[in-house]
């Protein structure tokens, strides 16, 4: 129901001055409050390192929506330059709980059209997170509303720390190092090691062919050492930790598989699963399990106030789900990505 006469919204790009970066976070958090309490806290660093220093090969562009000189939305735009360049993602579209089913969300929604189109591109994604005991969330009905099409679902899991099972962990690592004996675990936080750039390229490169992605088309991506590094610098500079344990198959010395674990900048307590890849000819050996549960135990050697690991996987990706349960981590979202196709928009 609507809150009287809708007021004009206007939208201006974010300035990246303090006070407005600091009215961004507080919409963030009392968004927050209201649609995920348990997800991880907002902070400044991330939305100035979106604005500063976007990831490699990717534009970033983030507008704010005001209702009479009042902050009520907030958009984040991103834009691939080397690969799936037909495509512009939504990273975030937030409305201020206060000012909800005004035409905020719709405005920012249309913007984001403009944008695209004035970019050059064909589509545009968005991601939308229900809690399981909802059949249907306003987000997803929100985009559904605006033309949009589901085309991948996945499962979001927690893994709470305290609930760890280290006798059953130890008992699972253990079976995992029997059944791959001819493997080495390398371990590092931050930047990837020199002699370990050109596999984990390898490997991310990967995990856009092998990774399930229902009904999405995303063309694989290019990686090399370079794109390897400076994703490193950059992470560095946003104040993003990152935690990488890979397998080296010792007969050969390249590397099978790997994972990685980030906490954002601004968190000490919620964490984020990254890639885990499983090399095709390494599979079947429990790589995958060994790789998470001593990427978990370094992490906690590091980070001791973490309690929370996020992550999610597509609900045909039996195997990794399988992993995930069985070092813990239990169900609590849906996340769904949609597809709009702007052909008909122009």
């Amino acid at each position: 129901m609507k809150r009287g006469p809708d007021r004009a919204v206007t939208i201006a790009r974010l300035d990246g001055s303090d006070g407005t970066i600091a009215d961004w976070v507080a919409l963030q958090l009392a968004a927050r409050a209201v649609d995920a309490p348990a997800s991880a806290l907002p902070a400044a660093a991330r939305v100035r390192g979106d604005l500063e220093h976007p990831w490699p090969g990717t534009r970033i562009d983030q507008w704010h929506a005001g209702i009479d000189g009042q902050l009520a939305g907030i958009l984040t735009l991103g834009m691939r330059l080397t690969d799936n360049t037909d495509i512009t993602v939504i990273r975030e579209l937030v409305v201020h709980p206060n000012h909800r089913r005004r035409g905020v969300g719709t405005a920012l929604w249309r913007h984001a059209i403009a944008q695209s189109l004035a970019a050059g591109r064909d589509r545009l994604l968005v991601e939308t997170t229900c809690g399981l005991d909802r059949d249907f969330a306003p987000g997803e009905e929100f985009v559904a509303t605006m033309g949009a099409s589901r085309v991948t679902m996945e499962t979001g899991r927690h893994l709470a720390i305290a609930d760890l099972d280290d006798t059953d962990l130890r008992r699972r690592l253990a079976a995992a190092e029997a059944a791959s004996p001819d493997y080495t675990l390398v371990r590092w936080a931050g930047p990837t090691p020199d002699a370990y750039v050109d596999g984990i390229a390898r490997m991310s490169a990967r995990m856009t062919i092998d990774v399930p992605m229902d009904d999405l088309d995303w063309q694989p991506e290019v990686w090399d050492a370079d794109r390897v590094r400076s994703r490193d610098a950059i992470a560095a500079i946003r104040q993003t930790r990152s935690y990488t344990t890979a397998a080296r198959h010792d007969p050969t010395g390249e590397l099978a598989g790997y994972t990685a674990l980030d906490l954002p900048a601004g968190n000490d307590a919620f964490g984020w699963q990254e890639a885990t890849l499983v090399v095709p000819g390494h599979r079947g050996r429990r790589l995958g399990l060994r790789l998470k549960i001593e990427n978990l135990r370094y992490v906690l050697r590091h980070e001791p106030a973490l309690a929370i690991v996020d992550t999610a996987n597509a609900d045909v990706n039996d195997h990794m789900i399988a992993i995930n349960e069985a070092l813990g981590f239990r169900p609590v979202s849906r996340h769904s990505e949609w597809e709009l196709k702007l052909e008909g928009t122009r």
